[in-house]
């Protein structure tokens, strides 16, 4: 496989596990969304993109490195339905629930599992890491 094609489906996982590492007003800024619609969107994203990465990535990753992405993956399967539920006004709870804060805190860990990764994929599309510093000061 093209190493373009690696690199793109590592830039589409990690841009989505970026959105997921921050605070929720800021992920509804980034995503113009509502709160309920991004957190569903986000979870299947991040679902499919990840298994995605994980397919074409696999075989040059680690064993670690792979199991921590499949966790990450799963730790979506395990968020309660109450954060996609939306009332009426179609802004539900949403990414304000409290279980998003795990998801929040293990999205931190894998950027800085990947931090080097990150680096170098971002380098090859001309793109900012800034906001890869930002997080992992947090």
């Amino acid at each position: 496989m093209p190493d373009d094609e690696l690199d793109e489906a590592a830039l589409q996982f990690f841009d989505l596990v970026q959105i997921a590492a921050r605070p929720w007003p800021e992920q509804e800024q980034i995503t113009g969304g509502t709160i309920s619609g991004i957190a569903w969107e986000l979870r299947n994203d991040i679902r499919a993109d990840g298994k995605r990465f994980l397919a074409v990535f696999g075989d040059r990753l680690s064993a670690s490195d792979v199991n921590a992405v499949s966790a990450y993956i799963e730790d979506f399967d395990r968020l309660p339905e109450a954060v996609f539920a939306a009332p009426g006004n179609g802004d539900g709870i949403g990414l304000r629930h409290s279980a998003w804060e795990d998801v929040r805190r293990e999205s931190i860990s894998l950027l800085r599992l990947f931090e080097p990764r990150i680096r170098v994929i971002y380098g090859r599309f001309d793109l900012d890491t800034h906001w890869l510093d930002q997080l992992l000061r947090s």
